[in-house]
């Protein structure tokens, strides 16, 4: 993160913000990715589709 700031040319200010924004994204999708993980649960209807499963045509 600081070589990306680097390379645009930022001060280090801008640099740390872009740093800690990149953190904070990163924490927030590990937490909230183990919520979802956590939290699942079976489908109210088990064949979303209604029907039997057809053959698709077959190609040689």
């Amino acid at each position: 993160m600081a070589r990306m700031g680097r390379i645009l040319g930022w001060p280090r200010t801008r640099s740390a913000v872009l740093a800690a924004g990149i953190h904070a994204m990163y924490a927030w999708e590990r937490f909230a990715g183990w919520r979802r993980m956590v939290s699942l649960e079976t489908p109210e209807r088990r064949d979303a589709l209604g029907g039997p499963a057809t053959a698709a045509p077959e190609y040689a």
